[in-house]
C-alpha cells in the first residue's frame, strides 16, 4: 500500500514546522540543480539526492516560491476527498 498524494491536491506544505500554503496548485517536484551565469555549480546528482519540491506561496504578504529539497518536507496538506 503507499499514500498516494495527487500533487494538484497539495494546499500546503510544512518546512521547519512552518506550514507554507501552496498557490494556484503549483506544488511540483523534479530534480534541480543550482546554476551561475548559464552554468551548472551544483547538481544533486554530485552529492545526494536531486530531488526536491517547488511552489508559490505567501509571505509576509509578498509572493515567493520556495524550492527545497523533499527531505525537508515533514508533511502536506491536501483537498479533502468527497466521501462516499
Amino acid at each position: 500500500m503507499s499514500l498516494s498524494v495527487s500533487m494538484d491536491e497539495v494546499t500546503a506544505v510544512n518546512i521547519g514546522q512552518v506550514w507554507y500554503p501552496v498557490l494556484d496548485k503549483s506544488f511540483d517536484t523534479d530534480a534541480y540543480e543550482f546554476v551561475w551565469r548559464g552554468d551548472s555549480w551544483y547538481s544533486g546528482d554530485e552529492m545526494g539526492s536531486a530531488t526536491g519540491c517547488q511552489f508559490d506561496t505567501e509571505i509576509d504578504g509578498k509572493r515567493a516560491t520556495i524550492v527545497a529539497p523533499m527531505s525537508s518536507v515533514l508533511a502536506v496538506t491536501r483537498k479533502l476527498k468527497k466521501s462516499r
